[in-house]
């Protein structure tokens, strides 16, 4: 049963006329002795006004005994409220003290209910319905309201490596909504109005996971219903953050004159994680982004497309590693120093005649004092295509007329090919691009 416990505030009547009742503190003596006791007094506003000494015959061996000149005394079963004079006088009976005291006045009080101090839970008839006891009045606010029940039991689910969801749901006898409070390590993860039984996942974002530092931190589920009795239930657990590891070592791979590739591998003690973001650059471009998993081999590449792009010189290559919001990185360098190259278009050129000759317009720079050789091809669909050299046509911005007129294949088709090789040691050679005519 739930009583509310409140102090006692006692109120006061009016005086009631004094009382001459004799009460004496004897000691060792029988009645009927005489002493010295005041002749008359009077009361007024509460204060009592004492005149003379006369004999004072002992009627009563009992009473009190203070050490004072006025004693007050309150008797809380018959509401009374006593004031005793204590006579002093150096009167002996064989040398035994008398002293004597009267009983002066009175008033009637009573008592109510004063402040709040607290409730108590208690068995049933153990305070009053609505009363005194112990010092303290009580009023019994009728059966208890039960705090809700959360589903689990305070635990420590040990080490975590991601984030994760803890399940949970409410029961309560008396109530059938609730305010529930989610925090971690004391910060408010969420705050919202649940139902009972029905299972809740308190969830901790992956922003708020990766920012906590390694160590123990406490998940704390927090319920409240209506009348603001609470539950609680406390998680635990180990935070551990284990970073992925890519293969090899930061370093300078040397020279470089044509396409490539650089093999890695990544590997995480992290039980939970298998698969990362990786991001593979070169220098400033991005060759390519895609979810890779652990302990797989992976190939950065440098395709001829993009290493001919590239100027001579350092060039970096950079494998970046995502890992929920960290970022592991390995780094090659690399020089290129091509001497030689070779451009030929990736698609053939279709003609429904054998073609007679062809005028090649290039778009470069940087080629004096360097090896150019342009070749070109009418039957480039053949199995061994019959390329002949143009490069004086190109230079002279002719006409190159074929010298072949035959194919295996069926059909013609025009390819053309750059061959360049390096001999000037400073400048860089440079093709934009072309413009090719074929007349058939």
């Amino acid at each position: 049963m739930r009583y509310e416990k409140y102090t006692i505030q006692t109120y006061y009547g009016e005086w009631y006329p004094p009382i001459t009742r004799d009460i004496f503190d004897v000691q060792n003596i029988s009645d009927s002795y005489s002493t010295n006791g005041y002749a008359s007094y009077n009361f007024q506003d509460g204060k009592f006004n004492f005149q003379g000494l006369s004999p004072i015959t002992i009627s009563v061996v009992e009473g009190e005994n203070d050490q004072g000149v006025y004693t007050q005394y309150f008797n809380e079963f018959n509401e009374r409220y006593i004031i005793f004079i204590r006579i002093l006088g150096d009167t002996r009976l064989n040398n035994l003290t008398i002293n004597a005291y009267r009983e002066r006045a009175r008033r009637s009080s009573r008592k109510e209910r004063g402040t709040y101090v607290e409730t108590i839970i208690a068995e049933n008839g153990t305070y009053p319905d609505d009363g005194t006891k112990v010092g303290f009045w009580w009023v019994k606010k009728g059966p208890v309201n039960m705090p809700p029940i959360i589903s689990g039991k305070d635990s420590n689910i040990g080490n975590k490596y991601s984030p994760f969801d803890i399940k949970y749901s409410i029961n309560d006898t008396d109530d059938t909504s609730f305010t529930v409070m989610e925090m971690i390590d004391g910060i408010n993860l969420k705050t919202f109005t649940a139902n009972k039984n029905t299972e809740y996942k308190c969830t901790i974002p992956d922003k708020i996971f990766y920012s906590l530092t390694d160590g123990q931190h406490t998940i704390k589920i927090e319920v409240e219903d209506s009348a603001g009795n609470k539950a609680t239930r406390m998680c635990a657990f180990n935070k551990i953050y284990i970073a992925p590891v890519i293969s090899g070592k930061n370093e300078d791979i040397g020279l470089k004159n044509s396409s490539f590739g650089v093999k890695y591998t990544m590997t995480c003690d992290n039980p939970e994680a298998n698969t990362f973001t990786v991001e593979e650059r070169l220098d400033d471009l991005i060759l390519r982004k895609f979810d890779a998993v652990k302990n797989i081999e992976y190939t950065v590449a440098v395709q001829d497309s993009t290493f001919y792009k590239l100027e001579n010189g350092q060039h970096t290559i950079t494998i970046k590693v995502h890992d929920k919001g960290n970022i592991v990185i390995r780094q090659y360098t690399f020089t290129k120093n091509e001497k030689s190259i070779q451009i030929q278009l990736s698609k053939v050129i279709d003609i429904d005649r054998q073609g007679k000759s062809i005028l090649i317009t290039p778009e470069w720079n940087g080629i004096d004092g360097n090896e150019i050789k342009v070749e070109v091809t009418n039957n480039a669909y053949d199995l061994v295509p019959t390329w002949e050299e143009a490069t004086n046509a190109v230079k002279s911005g002719k006409e190159y007329i074929f010298t072949n007129n035959m194919k295996t294949a069926d059909k013609w088709g025009i390819n053309i090919r750059f061959l360049i090789n390096k001999i000037s040691n400073t400048g860089v050679i440079l093709i934009k691009g072309f413009k090719a005519e074929v007349i058939i």
